[in-house]
């Protein structure tokens, strides 16, 4: 996508990632006479010392650009408390490439094979580093399970993974493996096989948390799975989180590292009538379109470059 939006931008103009980055910093400085946008997903979190070194010069290069463009509510208020000017500061969708597709023969194998048929799916996809955290997951997911007959037949926990980098999780899942047999690791799902997954879950969580200075700048695995109509449980470190705060409909955020809140939300979206789940569904077709337009992104641009 930022290859298609480079194209669009006139000559006088040079659109550039993040300031953290030491190229960013130098082409600013290098094109003094050209208009500077910059893509920034910074918010608040607990940053490295490094980082922190580094911040002003990057809020340097922020305030003095021409935009900058950044991709919720959040990441606006945390330009503005870094002296940008609010009207420098345009909210620019990020959006997933990844098309919602319906073919139920295809879901219906997946069922068989897994042997999850009529099962409430609770489903994570990423990575599996300590950033993202599934620890947590699987920890709400035994409280959820480990003393309710009704949730421990209806429900099944898939993990995927990423590439190929892998916690032992297995490990930590053994107790709840002991109860029921309810969490599958599917191993790598190809990103034009993840919509297979989306559709036949029930709900989504995103468990990430902030560490070692880092956290997750966006996280566009939640548009991913709001495009799919589904629910969504996040953490507060996950920039993406600020459009769920927006839209009571799309969920819930909880605080990080919080497994207590996660099978506290858990619950509620299971004993959700079928009516409470319909009503929804239709809100977020409706709702995510405004974040997750690319025809937005060009109109916000074409409005930018205006002369």
């Amino acid at each position: 996508m930022k290859e298609k939006i480079i194209k669009l931008i006139k000559t006088e103009f040079l659109i550039l990632d993040s300031p953290i980055y030491l190229e960013t910093i130098m082409l600013f400085f290098m094109n003094i006479h050209v208009k500077k946008i910059i893509w920034d997903e910074e918010f608040i979190w607990n940053k490295t010392n490094k980082r922190i070194l580094i911040m002003p010069i990057t809020n340097f290069v922020n305030k003095y650009s021409y935009k900058i463009l950044v991709p919720t509510k959040w990441h606006k208020s945390y330009q503005i408390s870094k002296w940008v000017p609010s009207k420098n500061i345009k909210i620019f969708p990020n959006v997933t490439n990844i098309i919602p597709t319906n073919n139920h023969e295809k879901v219906k194998m997946l069922n068989c094979k897994y042997n999850i048929w009529n099962k409430k799916v609770i489903l994570y996809t990423g990575r599996l580093i300590k950033l993202k955290w599934v620890e947590y997951l699987l920890d709400a997911y035994y409280e959820l399970i480990v003393d309710n007959n009704k949730f421990k037949e209806e429900t099944v926990l898939i993990i995927t993974w990423e590439w190929k980098e892998k916690l032992n999780l297995e490990e930590k899942s053994i107790k709840i493996q002991n109860i029921w047999w309810k969490v599958l690791f599917v191993g790598f799902i190809d990103n034009n096989e993840l919509w297979l997954f989306y559709n036949m879950s029930h709900m989504w969580v995103v468990p990430s948390i902030n560490i070692d200075g880092r956290s997750e700048a966006y996280g566009l695995v939640v548009n991913e799975y709001l495009i799919h109509w589904k629910p969504i449980i996040t953490t507060n470190m996950v920039g993406a989180s600020s459009i769920v705060k927006e839209n009571s409909d799309f969920w819930y955020v909880v605080n990080e590292k919080s497994s207590s809140e996660v099978t506290i939300i858990m619950k509620k979206l299971l004993k959700e009538s079928n009516e409470a789940s319909g009503n929804r569904t239709e809100n977020i077709l409706k709702k995510i379109k405004k974040y997750n337009s690319y025809s937005e992104c060009i109109r916000i641009l074409d409005n930018i470059t205006k002369k």
